[in-house]
């Protein structure tokens, strides 16, 4: 099942109600932002994947993404890394 959500509050809403096995986020969302929203998700579901996919530069953002975010992917690292960690975090 494939959800899509307008903000970060909707996002939440969302996966609370559809339970996906992976979530992908942005950092810049309204209402609330990525990180935010990653941290109030995995109280909700504590087995779900989530993915942080940002125009910001990863290597960076690696360094501070918290325990509630698995994998962090600039969009400049394309969509084929996108799906490459999918997999592996659904694979494991």
């Amino acid at each position: 099942m494939v959800g899509e959500a307008a903000d970060g509050q909707e996002a939440i809403e969302r996966a609370v109600e559809l339970r996906p096995d992976a979530i992908v986020l942005d950092l810049v969302m309204p209402k609330i932002n990525g990180m935010a929203a990653a941290e109030r998700i995995k109280e909700a579901l504590p087995n779900a994947a989530i993915v942080v996919f940002t125009a910001y530069e990863s290597a960076s953002l690696r360094k501070h993404a918290d325990k509630n975010i698995d994998a962090v992917i600039s969009m400049s690292e394309g969509l084929e890394k996108l799906e490459t960690e999918l997999k592996r975090l659904l694979s494991g």
